[in-house]
């Protein structure tokens, strides 16, 4: 049970219309939680460009998207499924350091592994390797260059 006198009644409606405030905000009154992201990684999270890594004057040729990444893991994709088993993709990958790899597949079946690197512009560079797709980009993300830690 809690008793109030008269002075604490005015605090306490001064209180809580700011801590009502602060949650409707998403704040809060405690110290602030640490960020999901884990800084010894890269944040690769974002929407990138394809460019065709011997002819990037020729314009993006597609775009993907990462996201969900944990530490060192992230999940990556087409940016904008289509529909189309042929076209659409997802994959998982790591990150360690500038370097990394991502596993992919097609729902039409196709399959393989991207591995990829940080260059000193912070673009991604990939080397795309798997059923019936052979090939090299130079990933641009839209948010920005990739920072490494």
């Amino acid at each position: 049970m809690i008793i109030l006198n008269e002075s604490s009644e005015v605090r306490l409606w001064r209180v809580v219309p700011l801590m009502l405030l602060l949650a409707a905000t998403g704040c809060s009154t405690s110290s602030r939680k640490a960020d999901a992201r884990d800084p010894a990684y890269a944040d690769l999270t974002g929407t990138y460009a394809l460019f065709q890594a011997d002819n990037p004057a020729q314009g993006p040729i597609g775009h993907m998207r990462i996201s969900s990444q944990q530490g060192r893991k992230f999940s990556v994709g087409i940016a904008e499924p289509t529909g189309n088993p042929k076209v659409d993709w997802e994959g998982r990958g790591v990150i360690d350091g500038d370097k990394g790899y991502y596993d992919w597949d097609f729902p039409d079946g196709k399959k393989g592994r991207t591995t990829i690197s940080i260059d000193s512009k912070g673009q991604l560079r990939g080397q795309v390797r798997g059923t019936k797709i052979n090939w090299d980009y130079i990933g641009r993300r839209e948010e920005g260059a990739i920072r490494l830690p």
